[in-house]
């Protein structure tokens, strides 16, 4: 015998006091508790009980339940959804929906998609999708509560078997259309993929050749294609990128002399406090940083389902929201709800929290939380060692509940399958003007592609900070340049040298259509003679004779004079004779200054 109303006097009390509030931030309290088994009781488990019948009535079917209480945003729900899906198409594209809308005040049931209307390639067919969903007028059938005291539940099983059978046929139809073009876009990205993998084989490259050949340049378009996919449209588009990417999936640092392993991964720097006390604190540097960010996303996307595995700070900004936000102390629970402590202020480095039996306060170090969430440092005795674990069990509890309401989230759009992680470049200019043993240390061996995260054979190495388990996802991509005619500082060593793919770049003499540079056969010459008195490495690049389309043209003899001869008496030690040698045949005439007694370029018209 069915149950006689779907919202009881006191459900349908209920759910119009929900809906005619805002939501709620979810806070570790007593009424929070009431308010989750309310929702349970007279949203949830309903919507669970109609979807059941149904599929009594529809045994080729099956059910998705959705019972969760909190939305991804940590808000008591509003509604509930159940998914009905016919079990020889399974769970992808279109479904069968019905549930309590909390934002119309209503049930509804209707068909719907998941994925598709943010997919270019699905554009066209959802489009269709949508007008043969509006011709058929089925895309929202509400019945509002009101009515529903009304209803018993045989009618409401009956109308929605009903609905169901008659608009299965285009249920079938739109699944076919959806389904083809999500093997189509599934096929056109393992192409992209394999043309990617096959066009990016290393991780790890350098660009190296004469100054002026646009190697840092180069750099950025390089970048553009590493994060999208895809060669710019233009160069404007690659520094656009870059900016907005500096920071976040894109870093930038020129490497000299003095540059080491404390700026490039971790050290300890000098810093002065609020006491104007001078104090030593650690510092993560550049590639920590960009290795981390990468790291969470590879994790997250690569093992969507792992608990505990989000981002650091995806879950802590979580887990602080109502302090940041609203100022409202956060609960947090110890071993029973008897024993608790508050979290009360945030700053950039540490988590200030309230004893709750001695009201005292202390600070809790977010790098230590963040080392402990993650698993690369362990629990000590004593000290505030309980209140750290407490915290980051709490870290834990939001990331599985995260885990569990965006997991779709990840999900490629048109295929049902785990999108890729993103990749993230770190762009290191004059690779080999530092002392690269010194400032890779032990991350050498972690940069071949098999040895990272995500490799055939990964390794992971243990910090001089202490932090455990550090290791370079596969992700992570670093792309470097060095200058060749610098010889007065060590190239890279063998053991570096072995893990980078090295990509020439060497003066051209015309623009990519084919069109010469200006004064392209004195430019020629001029490389041809310095190659043979010197070598290929100490050519001249072709930026010097390019213009720029938004300036104008620098006259030849300004570009000799004051940027070429210059940089060739560096070439040949001040030399005069073998700088007027690597003219001849240029068409170009050189003299001596009377005034400075070096060597000038004639005007040339």
């Amino acid at each position: 015998m069915m149950p006689k109303p779907f919202f009881t006097a006191k459900g349908l009390e209920f759910f119009r006091k929900r809906i005619t509030e805002k939501p709620i931030a979810v806070r570790d309290n007593l009424q929070d508790e009431a308010d989750k088994e309310q929702i349970r009781a007279h949203i949830i488990s309903p919507s669970n009980e109609w979807a059941r019948l149904v599929i009594e009535a529809l045994p080729a079917y099956e059910v998705i339940q959705d019972n969760r209480v909190q939305s991804g945003f940590g808000q008591l729900k509003q509604y509930s959804w159940v998914r009905l899906y016919l079990s020889e198409f399974g769970d992808e594209g279109i479904y069968f929906r019905l549930g309590v809308d909390g934002k119309g005040s209503k049930l509804t049931y209707n068909i719907d998609y998941r994925w598709g209307a943010k997919n270019p390639l699905l554009y066209e067919e959802t489009q269709r999708i949508d007008s043969a969903l509006k011709q058929s007028g089925i895309t929202d059938q509400s019945i509002y509560p009101e009515s529903l005291l009304q209803y018993d539940w045989s009618r409401l099983v009956d109308e929605t078997v009903s609905f169901i059978k008659q608009y299965e046929p285009l249920y079938r139809r739109l699944h076919t259309l959806l389904n083809a073009h999500m093997v189509a876009t599934k096929k056109a990205k393992e192409d992209a993929h394999a043309a990617f993998a096959a066009k990016f084989p290393n991780p790890n490259i350098i660009l190296y050749g004469p100054p002026g050949t646009g190697k840092t340049h180069h750099t950025l378009e390089l970048a553009y294609e590493l994060l999208m996919g895809e060669p710019p449209a233009s160069y404007a588009l690659a520094q656009e990128l870059f900016q907005q990417e500096l920071g976040k999936r894109v870093e930038f640092v020129t490497f000299h002399q003095s540059f080491g392993y404390e700026d490039f991964v971790q050290g300890i720097k000098p810093e002065v406090n609020d006491k104007d006390q001078l104090v030593f604190k650690p510092k993560n540097g550049i590639f920590y940083e960009i290795a981390r960010r990468a790291r969470d996303e590879f994790n997250q996307q690569e093992q969507p389902d792992r608990p505990g595995r989000l981002p650091f700070d995806i879950v802590f900004d979580r887990l602080v929201q109502p302090l940041e936000v609203n100022g409202e102390e956060v609960v947090v629970k110890m071993k029973t709800d008897k024993y608790t402590f508050q979290l009360i202020a945030l700053t950039d480095t540490y988590l200030r929290f309230r004893r709750h039996e001695n009201k005292t306060e202390s600070n809790l170090k977010l790098d230590t939380l963040r080392s402990l969430y993650e698993g690369t440092i362990g629990y000590k005795q004593g000290g505030l060692q309980l209140y750290y674990q407490y915290v980051v069990n709490r870290l834990k509890e939001l990331a599985d509940e995260i885990k569990r309401e965006e997991y779709s989230a990840h999900l490629q759009v048109g295929t049902g399958e785990v999108a890729p992680p993103r990749n993230y470049v770190l762009i290191i200019d004059e690779i080999n003007r530092a002392n690269i043993s010194k400032v890779f240390g032990e991350l050498i061996t972690l940069l071949e592609k098999d040895k990272r995260l995500g490799g055939d054979n990964p390794l992971s190495v243990t910090l001089p900070s202490g932090e455990a388990k550090f290791n370079v996802p596969a992700n992570l991509y670093l792309i470097g340049t060095m200058n060749t005619a610098d010889k007065s500082i060590a190239l890279l060593d063998i053991a570096l040298r072995r893990r980078f793919e090295f990509q020439a770049l060497y003066p051209i003499y015309a623009q990519a259509d084919g069109t010469p540079f200006q004064h392209a056969t004195a430019f020629r010459q001029l490389n041809i003679n310095i190659s043979e008195q010197k070598s290929r490495d100490f050519q001249i690049g072709h930026a010097y004779f390019m213009d720029r389309p938004d300036k104008p043209a620098e006259p030849l003899a300004d570009i000799l004079n004051k940027k070429v001869i210059p940089l060739l008496y560096e070439y040949f030690l001040n030399d005069a004779k073998k700088v007027k040698a690597v003219f001849k045949d240029t068409g170009l005439e050189v003299q001596e200054d009377q005034a400075t007694g070096l060597l000038r370029c004639s005007p040339v018209v």
